[in-house]
């Protein structure tokens, strides 16, 4: 991730066990202030819509923001929001960059866009590098 993204702007999260251990290994390598964060509690376990909602929120400003949540919502949500693959099931801490092109946060769902890279944590040799790639 630090090798493709060279700044974040906003880290969205599910409150769980497991995505503020996530969250908190991405905002060391990222050099992200973890207590940036926002710990959203309607991503837990949420529906694409609810997930849609969170995100639109989001100040325009924002450029680059990483949502770490839950699937079957995450699937769902990288399968809705870009027109190039289609994911069966993106694994835990798996990767899906989605690059949108003049789009507010506000209207997101509301077309696809160009899938950036995706990584899933199995493909990753030992020096980092995605095998995939």
């Amino acid at each position: 991730l630090s090798k493709k993204i060279n700044k974040i702007d906003l880290i969205i999260a599910s409150p769980s066990v497991r995505t503020t251990q996530t969250i908190t290994l991405i905002c060391n390598e990222m050099k992200y202030d973890l207590n940036k964060v926002v710990y959203d509690s309607t991503i837990y376990r949420c529906s694409f819509q609810s997930m849609l909602k969170a995100i639109a929120k989001t100040n325009s400003d924002c450029k680059t923001i990483i949502v770490v949540g839950h699937n079957p919502t995450t699937t769902e949500m990288a399968n809705a929001l870009q027109k190039d693959k289609a994911f069966t099931d993106v694994p835990t801490t798996g990767i899906v960059a989605i690059k949108f092109v003049n789009l507010t946060w506000a209207n997101i769902g509301k077309k696809k866009d160009t899938l950036w890279f995706a990584t899933d944590p199995d493909e990753i040799d030992s020096e980092g590098k995605s095998k995939i790639d």
